[in-house]
């Protein structure tokens, strides 16, 4: 049983309050007490004696002094700024984990991505907040499965050359959907593509990413398991990355990551020199995009980052590598410093890049303006300008008699050997001004004969080689070594390659 406390009286209250006025009063006495010694103490005493204007002004510099010594014990707001996270707000994907102020000038007003002893920290210009168009679903539903809205523009042989590397990452505690959203992982990053080209097509360019993608154009897209920490947070999956060996300088990688952390954060470098050796033009860069981010606006704002847009030298920067003349993809109020947005551009704009095209990316920038010398991302080594494959056709050999053309593949030493062959796209286009590279061989494949020809108004190419009295008896070949033409590119091929022979 619980003892009652005893009951209070009015004798006890008024016991209580006279103890109350009592300790008052001794700290009164005390510190009246305390008051004369220290007003009597030699420190004061030629403060006392001074005349009444002099104590006046000793009076203000005392107060003055003071004033400084509390604005100095004050936190510093700038000091804030490179000193500590901005709170996280897990809800709008701002999660600062593991994130570090970074006072390296590639890094200004960023955070370090610190990947382990030995090796420089990455940057980021931080976690980027859900768009209001995105809304805060836990994941993005799948799309319908189309292969067609799936395929990139196909660039080479899908895998030379610096490129964006897709993925589907998840941690090994979660369930594995890789084959339930790849076909969408494709379509999102086409989408994106055409984010890119629609922007470049507003000062009459084109430019595409060139992805990683297999002979059919469609991304290829890798599905990797971390450990179960690797997605807590942009740094364990920048560390695990690495540590698997996705450093490929000619890669950056586009992370699908099946976790509801983020919304998208991306590394980004500080150099906005406009050569080609700008540190934003090489890859192992990473582009983080969170399950209930995916889609095509967020990718092509992520990938945007690692290829360097905004630069902090941007004539319309926010100071947090983002932008603040909308509409357009790259550009929020980021932080409640950044500068009030500027809507100079209409909202058909949101789903481009670069209002005005002033800012970080232009295919036809004015001449000594800030993007024809600055950093500019239409100049990235990871975007292509498309061209039409160029193939030969119908190559043979013949003799000219009669003034007539004759085909043949059989010859004998001293005879005039004459190829023709066309120059076509894919539909079987002829192609005039084609400037044509040709060899023929000998059996044992040295070089008898090269010419440089241009094919005609109807795609047509014709040479001639002369056999020699001793030339080696045996297989021969015409070689196409190469078709050039602006906007144009070489599709070699088995057509290419013409075979004669040489006998008694």
């Amino acid at each position: 049983m619980v003892a009652e406390p005893p009951k209070e009286t009015s004798t006890s209250r008024a016991s209580g309050s006279s103890q109350i006025r009592e300790k008052h009063d001794v700290k009164g006495v005390f510190l009246r007490t305390n008051l004369r010694h220290i007003l009597a103490s030699s420190f004061l005493q030629p403060y006392l004696r001074a005349r009444p204007r002099v104590r006046l002004f000793l009076s203000g510099a005392f107060f003055a002094f003071a004033l400084v010594l509390l604005f100095m014990s004050l936190p510093s707001q700038s000091a804030n700024a490179q000193g500590g996270n901005p709170p996280d707000q897990p809800r709008r994907g701002l999660v600062y984990k593991g994130l570090v102020r970074s006072n390296r000038p590639d890094c200004q007003n960023g955070f370090d991505v610190q990947v382990g002893k030995g090796r420089k920290p990455l940057c980021t210009h931080g976690p980027d907040a859900i768009p209001a168009m995105q809304g805060i679903a836990e994941t993005v539903p799948p799309l319908p499965t189309d292969v067609g809205a799936a395929r990139v523009v196909c660039s080479g042989d899908g895998q030379t050359g610096r490129r964006i590397q897709v993925m589907y990452v998840r941690a090994a505690d979660r369930p594995d959907r890789y084959a339930e959203y790849v076909n969408s992982f494709q379509q999102w990053a086409a989408a994106a593509d055409a984010i890119y080209n629609n922007s470049a097509k507003q000062t009459g360019g084109e430019r595409h990413v060139r992805f990683v993608h297999d002979t059919n154009c469609l991304p290829i897209v890798e599905n990797l398991v971390l450990n179960p920490e690797g997605d807590d947070s942009f740094v364990n999956t920048a560390i695990e990355l690495m540590n698997r060996g996705y450093t490929d300088p000619d890669r950056n990688y586009l992370l699908y990551v099946d976790s509801e952390i983020y919304c998208g954060i991306a590394n980004i470098v500080g150099d906005d020199s406009p050569l080609a050796t700008n540190a934003n033009n090489s890859g192992s860069r990473y582009a983080r995009v969170d399950a209930r981010c995916w889609s095509p606006w967020v990718v092509a704002h992520e990938t945007m980052h690692t290829l360097g847009g905004v630069q902090m030298s941007a004539p319309h920067s926010n100071g947090g590598w983002h932008c603040y003349d909308e509409s357009d993809v790259m550009c929020y109020k980021d932080s409640p410093t950044s500068p009030d947005m500027q809507y100079m551009c209409g909202s058909t704009n949101e789903s481009l890049f670069d209002c005005n095209k002033d800012d970080y990316f232009n295919t036809n920038p004015a001449r000594r303006s800030y993007l024809a010398t600055h950093w500019n991302v239409a100049n990235s080594a990871f975007l292509f300008i498309p061209t039409t494959p160029l193939h030969v056709s119908s190559l043979v050999t013949g003799k000219i008699l009669a003034k007539k053309f004759t085909a043949t593949d059989t010859f004998v030493r001293g005879d005039k050997v004459v190829y023709r062959f066309n120059v076509q796209t894919d539909a079987g286009q002829a192609v005039a001004g084609v400037q044509a590279t040709v060899q023929v061989l000998r059996p044992d494949n040295s070089v008898s004969c090269t010419a440089n020809l241009t094919s005609n108004t109807t795609g047509s190419v014709e040479g001639a080689c002369t056999l020699g009295r001793n030339a080696p008896l045996g297989e021969w070949k015409i070689v196409v070594n190469n078709l050039t033409k602006a906007g144009y590119a070489f599709a070699p091929d088995a057509n290419a390659v013409h075979v004669y022979t040489v006998g008694n």
